[in-house]
């Protein structure tokens, strides 16, 4: 999420906040509105709620010019505002999500169809799973494998240390791993089953580089278990 000229950047805004606030607030805009945007749609999964949060941070910024604290990081800054909006809109929404629990078709399924169903089936396990998590536990969670932060970037954003962060991925990846257990060990049951259904029709074994491995790949990296 960091980018390299992030301390150039964050030079100019400081200047452009005593000489022009019109200009700040739009160059501020300009810059962070759509990272901030993926990154508060990882909380809250809903577009016009996402925009409705981003607005009012930045409304917030323009009306609270005057009492704006010296910011070494602009980004950080904003990503902190903008998580700490989206939990507590999630907070007051409290919504539980119902989940079909449809029985299985019994009858035989083709390969593609059946690595189909996986992956609509491993992207719903996945969202129960986050589910599971405490809200910063979350946060942290998602900012890593979804934003590819480092530790030391989530601190600094969410104003906590490196070792809140190392404590809190600790905890998410044990859940994670205790709720996907299954949707990888089905995963790889799945890999063997279209290994040997390539094998029995005389086709060379590309399952390696089917979606399935893919979704395995991601879950494994998702839940930090190692191959081997």
């Amino acid at each position: 999420m960091a980018v390299p000229d992030d301390d150039a950047l964050n030079a100019r805004l400081s200047l452009l906040r005593k000489a022009d606030p019109s200009a700040f607030i739009e160059l501020l805009f300009k810059t962070f509105y759509a990272p901030l945007g993926t990154v508060v749609y990882r909380v809250v999964s809903d577009r016009d709620v996402v925009e409705d949060i981003l607005q009012d941070v930045f409304m917030r910024i323009w009306q609270g010019m005057a009492a704006l604290p010296e910011i070494a990081s602009y980004r950080a800054y904003l990503t902190r505002m903008s998580l700490n909006a989206a939990i507590r809109y999630q907070q007051r929404a409290q919504r539980q999500v119902a989940w079909d629990d449809a029985p299985p078709d019994t009858a035989p399924v083709a390969p593609n169809a059946l690595a189909e169903l996986h992956a609509s089936e491993t992207a719903e396990a996945v969202a129960a799973a986050l589910s599971q998590l405490p809200p910063q536990c979350r946060i942290v969670f998602e900012l890593s494998r979804y934003e590819e932060m480092s530790y030391q970037q989530i601190a600094d954003a969410l104003e906590i240390s490196p070792k809140t962060v190392e404590n809190q991925m600790g905890k998410a990846l044990r859940i994670m791993r205790r709720e996907l257990a299954g949707v990888l060990k089905n995963l790889y049951w799945l890999l063997f089953y279209m290994s040997t259904a390539s094998l029995s029709a005389h086709q060379l074994p590309a399952f390696h580089h089917s979606g399935c491995a893919g979704q395995l790949g991601h879950l494994r990296y998702f839940c930090g278990v190692a191959w081997g």
